[in-house]
C-alpha cells in the first residue's frame, strides 16, 4: 500500500516531481533507496523478499513506481508473480512505456492487483490489471493510493491538493523537499461517512486513512521526493522511518 502524488511534465520545464509515502509490513525485509548493483543509472529502494522494487527512476529520466489495488473481496491468487518485478524490469529495460506494457498485459491476470505508472521524456503511461485500465498520461498532476488512479479517496484528495499547491506556487520550478514531507506526515484520518469500501471493516478503513499510517506491526516505512527537471539539478531524497 502507498500514497504517491507526481507531475508529468507540468509545470512547463519540469519533466517529473514525485511525492510518495510507502506502507508495508515492518517485518519485511527492505533496501533503503541506493544506485542498483544491476545498473548505477538506477536510483531506488529494493524488496529484498521478492527482488522487486516499488518505486525508481534513472539518470536518464525513466521513472516506474506500483501501488497494491485493494479490494479484499476478490480472490486472492495461489501464486501470483510479484508486482514489483514489474518496476524493476522496466528501469532496467530500454523498451518504450507502451510497449513495456503491451508484452506483458496479457499476463496481467498472473498478478495481484496493482496500478503501475511508468515513464521517459518521450511518454508516460497508467496500467490497471484488475480494472483493465491503461492509457497515456497527459501532461498534468496525479495521484494514486490503492484505488484507481485519482480515485477521490479523502487521503488522496488531501494529499494531491497538498502536492499541487507546493507545485503551482514554486518559484521557477525550486523545489524544498521539507514541505512535501512536511505532508507526507499527516496522520489525520478521514470521516467515517467518506470512507472507502475495499471489502474490510470500517474500523481498518480508518486506520489506512490517514496519509501517514502507524499500525501494529505495518505503516508508513519511508517517504521519498524526487524532483526531474528538464535542465538542472535531479533532487532524489528517502527519508526512512522504519528500516
Amino acid at each position: 500500500m502507498c500514497l504517491i502524488s507526481f507531475s508529468y511534465k507540468f509545470p512547463e520545464g519540469n519533466h517529473f516531481v514525485l511525492a510518495a509515502n510507502r506502507d508495508e509490513f515492518y517485518e519485511r525485509k527492505t533496501l533503503a533507496a541506493n544506485s542498483w548493483e544491476e545498473d548505477p543509472r538506477v536510483w531506488g529502494g529494493r524488496d529484498l523478499q521478492n527482488g522487486g522494487a516499488w518505486l525508481g527512476v534513472r539518470v536518464d529520466g525513466r521513472f516506474a513506481f506500483l501501488t497494491n489495488y485493494r479490494d479484499f473481496r476478490l480472490k486472492p491468487l495461489s501464486s501470483p508473480i510479484s508486482r514489483g518485478h514489474l518496476v524493476r524490469d522496466f528501469l532496467l529495460s530500454e523498451e518504450s512505456p507502451k510497449v513495456f506494457i503491451e508484452s506483458r498485459i496479457m499476463n496481467s491476470s498472473s498478478y495481484e492487483g496493482f496500478n503501475l505508472i511508468i515513464g521517459n521524456h518521450t511518454s508516460a503511461h497508467y496500467w490497471n490489471n484488475i480494472k483493465k485500465l491503461e492509457h497515456e498520461l497527459k501532461p498534468g498532476i496525479y495521484s494514486v493510493s490503492n484505488g484507481i488512479l485519482d480515485e477521490p479517496w479523502p487521503k488522496l484528495q488531501k494529499a494531491k491538493s497538498r502536492f499541487a499547491s507546493l507545485i503551482e506556487s514554486s518559484n521557477k520550478n525550486q523545489f524544498d523537499p521539507n514541505q512535501f514531507f512536511n505532508y507526507l506526515q499527516d496522520k489525520t484520518q478521514a470521516e467515517e461517512d467518506k470512507l472507502p469500501d475495499t471489502g474490510i471493516p470500517k474500523d481498518k478503513e480508518k486506520a489506512l486513512s490517514s496519509i501517514f499510517i502507524e499500525l501494529s506491526g505495518y505503516g508508513t516505512r519511508s517517504s521519498t521526493f524526487v524532483s526531474f527537471p528538464q535542465n538542472g539539478k535531479v533532487i532524489r531524497e528517502e527519508r526512512v522511518w522504519i528500516p
